[in-house]
């Protein structure tokens, strides 16, 4: 049987991060439907792969900011960065698919990117001028 415990950190992170690939694919899908006219699996699975690495990365420095010794490759960070974007990616899709039923109009892949990061920035720029979780300020 497959011990958890025994994989190596870079494998269990890439594992775990795998888990927003379905969400970017989805997100193309509903988003950008032109994109899939061209039945080119490689491009789309590139794009969902970078947005995924970008996306882990830019959530992982805003949740290791108030600790200087922390990986953003251990289990405790890892963990948290792709539930905030699970919940964050699931919120903006929800909400686009509704901007789309209730008012006709499409929310249009490159505004979802806008908006998604746009609130993960915004987040981090908060962090950055209040200072709040830098512990050098304290």
């Amino acid at each position: 049987m497959l011990d958890i415990d025994k994989i190596p950190k870079h494998l269990k992170t890439l594992l775990i991060n795998s888990v927003l690939l379905p969400f970017w694919y989805i997100s193309i899908y509903i988003f950008h439907h032109e994109f899939y006219k061209n039945d080119d699996f490689l491009i789309i699975a590139s794009v969902c792969i970078g947005l995924t690495i970008v996306s882990s990365l830019l959530t992982s420095i805003i949740l290791t900011r108030s600790e200087k010794d922390t990986n953003i490759l251990e289990e405790n960070v890892v963990i948290p960065t792709v539930a905030i974007q699970v919940i964050l990616l699931s919120l903006i899709i929800f909400l686009g698919y509704l901007f789309k039923v209730f008012f006709g109009k499409i929310f249009h892949f490159y505004g979802f990117l806008l908006t998604y990061f746009g609130i993960i920035i915004s987040i981090l720029f908060l962090d950055l001028i209040s200072g709040k979780n830098n512990p050098e300020k304290k």
